[in-house]
């Protein structure tokens, strides 16, 4: 982690010399979530189990006009590790696009780049869909690493009283040399809102299935889980507090393999 942030730390204050002329949000996130697999080199190692438990997000979102924003974020979770990606964002009362690129961090001071894109169809009040993904380009250059990060993510959401009930998919992938992580989801949520309450918290429930493949050998590790989960937003004035956790129920059930997810943070708005 400490070698992510100094690494990132230029784009950071590049980030911060542009002088956004409209409001600025930034937002900060960690936690623990022990819901992976090992790579074998670590399984006998309790400092590095703990490290890769380890997850966080650092965003910063700019409004460059009533319609066009700029994203920043570096990321931490278990399964593609270290990240970052800025992009742009346009959007209008129904459609929104967003476009940039993204890179990735290995252990062997290699990066990995490629890009990541949204796409989201909205008719307010009523409906809305969104499409995104992440694809690696950067196995041919010498540069920079073998390694390969894709994600794909599909959402459909309704607005009903007091409440945004969703339902999504999502699949993220990383090849380090010769092992694959893998984790597919899909799940339910529901997004509960007042306006005249600070407090706003969203409830999720899915079944999920991680995989870890070795190159060059025929057992491939799988684990399929139910999972519930929920976060809740407080706002005070310009500022939020963050905080949620998940709990997957392995399938079949193992007492002795319980696994949790747990973060909080806060966000602040600059106008």
């Amino acid at each position: 982690m400490k070698r992510l942030f100094l690494h990132f730390l230029p784009v950071m204050f590049l980030i911060g010399g542009l002088g956004l002329s409209e409001a600025v949000e930034i937002e900060l996130t960690g936690g623990l979530n022990t819901y992976s697999f090992k790579a074998p080199s670590e399984e006998n190692s309790k400092k590095n189990n703990f490290l890769s438990n380890i997850i966080g997000n650092f965003s910063v979102k700019g409004d460059i006009t009533g319609s066009t924003s700029f994203y920043m974020n570096i990321n931490r979770d278990n399964i593609q590790h270290n990240s970052l990606n800025i992009r742009f964002s346009t959007r209008s009362d129904f459609f929104k696009f967003e476009f940039g690129p993204f890179f990735g961090l290995s252990d062997d001071n290699k990066f990995d780049m490629g890009f990541l894109g949204l796409i989201e169809l909205t008719f307010p009040g009523i409906i809305f869909f969104s499409f995104s993904g992440t694809a690696t380009i950067s196995r041919s250059f010498s540069f920079t690493s073998d390694n390969s990060r894709e994600s794909v993510e599909a959402k459909l959401g309704f607005w009903l009283p007091i409440v945004i009930p969703s339902v999504t998919f999502n699949l993220k992938n990383y090849s380090q040399e010769a092992i694959t992580n893998n984790l597919t989801r899909i799940f339910l949520s529901a997004d509960f809102y007042s306006k005249t309450s600070p407090v706003t918290f969203r409830i999720d429930a899915g079944y999920e299935i991680l995989k870890q493949i070795i190159t060059g050998e025929e057992n491939i590790k799988k684990q399929n889980a139910v999972f519930t989960g929920i976060e809740i937003i407080i706002n005070i004035a310009k500022a939020r507090i963050i905080a949620g956790a998940e709990i997957p129920f392995n399938l079949p059930f193992n007492s002795s393999q319980i696994s949790y997810k747990a973060y909080a943070g806060f966000g602040y708005s600059f106008n």
